[in-house]
């Protein structure tokens, strides 16, 4: 019976050593126990829902674009102008405490006055110096940071893991020296790129947080504090398992930051056209350099996806040229500035076979025939028209001929262009036997 008891005795001693030794690995982050963390969440979570009140808090009013606004003022996105107006509105005539702009202002406002006549007439001394008096009062950048300067306004910057560190715009002020941490083990939240604010809003508005969406462990996305080496900020976290805030507005910047007008956002879609409102020979170019930016800004931001466990994001990007019916379609609700015409649904049509062939990039023949032959499309490197198919839409008398633009370095263009060759050799193959 002693040995029994014996026995037992030191079984149980062994498992809450075991016990123990878990607890503290999990604690230290050595073996981290995932159910544990779960648990304890739903929990936290269930707890505050059971006490938190049952009301809104009159105190928090979220300004949001709707359809009466996009009646009455135009279609988005709105020129720096209107922000400004925006702004001056609910700080000056709301008396708004606080104001916040959840979303990005990483490039200038290219429909701003001084810039559009630039592009109308860049060498024309005489439009130059007329345009100097008027550029104070044209310039959509400068009229919103003296909206914001001196005032309580909070400016947004998103975080990214990029393997080139790209980093972009302005960030705001460290809230505290690393070095009074004294070299303590914290673990911080580590990002080595992120997309700020221009400069000029940025000292406008020096106070700035963070929206990135971040996956708790049990897949939810909770309101918290986050302190990063660079800065502290709280963020409004969504419960959602992707950022498509930053995804949106990565994808736009690169659209308008090539002279693009963006349309609409349809569902996890955007659509995109040029050489509106403003006359852009180069438009079949500037669309392709948009869409190539589009596709690099991507693998940088799925960088930050991976590494914080969510999906990857993928994209697929049809383009097509000729004339449309564009200007404000209306009905007696609403007005929309966009564009219509069988150009435009030939290139969904476009969009949807990306998947088919498993690229990113698919290009009507009218778009490669008014963008040309060879194209920079940064220093060193330049992209090089590759034919993929020839395919017949219903409703097409004759077959549609889809290239995609690859970018290759300088110094690997002959051995690509023999790559090209085999490629158009096995393409033409495969025509004579279907």
């Amino acid at each position: 019976m002693n040995s029994r008891s014996g026995v037992w005795g030191g079984l149980r001693a062994l498992l809450l050593l075991v016990a123990v030794m878990a607890a503290l690995a999990h604690a230290t982050g050595l073996l981290p126990l995932h159910f544990v963390t779960a648990l304890g969440l739903a929990i936290a979570y269930a707890r505050l829902r059971a006490y938190m009140p049952r009301t809104l808090d009159p105190r928090i009013v979220v300004v949001d674009v709707d359809e009466k606004s996009l009646a009455e003022i135009g279609r988005w996105s709105w020129g720096r102008d209107k922000r400004a107006a925006l702004a001056n509105e609910l700080l000056v005539n709301q008396h708004a405490a606080v104001v916040g702009f959840d979303m990005l202002f990483a490039e200038p406002d290219i429909s701003s006055g001084p810039l559009a006549l630039e592009r109308l007439a860049p060498d024309s001394p005489l439009i130059a110096a007329a345009i100097e008096p008027l550029r104070a009062g044209l310039d959509f950048d400068a009229r919103f940071a003296r909206a914001l300067r001196d005032r309580n306004v909070v400016l947004a910057y998103c975080l990214a893991n990029a393997r080139d560190g790209r980093r972009t715009g302005l960030l705001p002020a460290p809230v505290f020296d690393a070095a009074l941490l004294q070299g303590k083990p914290i673990a911080f939240t580590q990002r080595d790129g992120y997309a700020a604010n221009l400069p000029l809003l940025a000292r406008a508005a020096p106070v700035a947080g963070y929206f990135n969406n971040v996956l708790d462990a049990d897949g939810l996305v909770r309101v918290t504090c986050a302190i990063s080496p660079t800065s502290r900020s709280c963020s409004r976290r969504r419960r959602c398992a992707a950022s498509s805030t930053v995804f949106f507005s990565t994808m736009t910047s690169a659209i308008q930051g090539h002279r693009g007008t963006l349309d609409k956002y349809i569902g996890d879609a955007i659509m995109a056209f040029w050489g509106a409102l403003l006359t852009d020979p180069a438009h079949a170019a500037n669309a392709t350099r948009a869409a190539l930016a589009m596709i690099a800004r991507l693998a940088a931001l799925n960088v930050d996806v991976r590494g914080r466990s969510l999906p990857k994001i993928g994209l697929g990007i049809g383009m097509n040229t000729g004339t449309v019916c564009v200007g404000d379609m209306r009905s007696s609700m609403r007005r929309s500035y966009t564009v219509m015409g069988d150009v435009v649904n030939l290139a969904s049509r476009i969009e949807g076979l990306t998947r088919h062939y498993g690229i990113d990039l698919l290009v009507g023949e009218d778009t490669r025939s008014a963008v040309g032959e060879l194209t920079a499309v940064g220093t060193g490197k330049m992209w090089r028209w590759v034919g993929v198919d020839r395919v017949r839409f219903k409703g097409k008398l004759r077959p549609v001929t889809l290239f995609t633009p690859v970018v290759v370095a300088a110094e690997r263009t002959l051995s690509f262009d023999e790559e090209v060759r085999l490629w158009q050799l096995a393409l033409a193959s495969y025509r004579l036997h279907h």
